[in-house]
């Protein structure tokens, strides 16, 4: 695509401006003569903040809407989602690294904190009995393991045809970026 055309030639010209500056190399200035790609503007769709309160309200799975509403209420992206443990919700917040390996502390809602202990006391509690083992993550699959990011979204867009919303279902999960951000 065009974004990723320029993405890369911001690379290269980044490397031959080093090479050319700092370390004094001769290099051919024509490239940075190449003009970028124009990018056509693509407008952002929103998920109103009242159909994603239905949305949660809607599914029943309360992993799922755990991850949902952990994911919606505190903006997390899934690689973040994947590093909460149980202990992180009793303390209230967690310390995740997000995009650009930057440490950020995230604090729970009432609701989510709610949802997350009756998760941990009951559907989880289960599956960590049943195997005899405990990792200490939050979002565990019936093998233990954390949830993959693949079954995550496949059951959040599964259920978000059931429900008829086309913003969710057309984007990745990484939707909170998707919320209105006129809470």
């Amino acid at each position: 695509t065009e974004g990723t055309r320029n993405t890369k030639l911001s690379s290269v010209k980044e490397i031959f401006r080093y090479l050319d500056e700092e370390e004094e190399k001769e290099v051919d200035r024509k490239i940075f003569r190449i003009k970028t790609a124009k990018v056509p503007y693509k407008e952002s769709q929103y998920l109103e903040w009242q159909t994603f309160e239905s949305f949660v309200s809607y599914i029943k799975n309360i992993k799922i809407r755990l991850a949902v509403m952990i994911m919606g209420y505190e903006g997390l992206r899934y690689c973040e989602l994947a590093q909460i443990k149980c202990e992180d919700i009793i303390r209230g917040y967690a310390v995740v690294v997000g995009k650009g390996k930057k440490q950020r502390t995230i604090y729970f809602s009432p609701r989510v904190m709610e949802l997350g202990m009756l998760w941990v006391n009951n559907g989880r509690k289960k599956i960590v009995e049943k195997l005899g083992e405990d990792n200490g993550y939050l979002l565990i699959g019936e093998n233990g393991k954390v949830l993959t990011r693949r079954y995550l979204e496949w059951d959040i867009k599964r259920l978000a045809k059931q429900y008829n919303e086309k913003t969710l279902t057309k984007n990745s999960i990484d939707w909170y970026e998707h919320l209105s951000p006129h809470k």
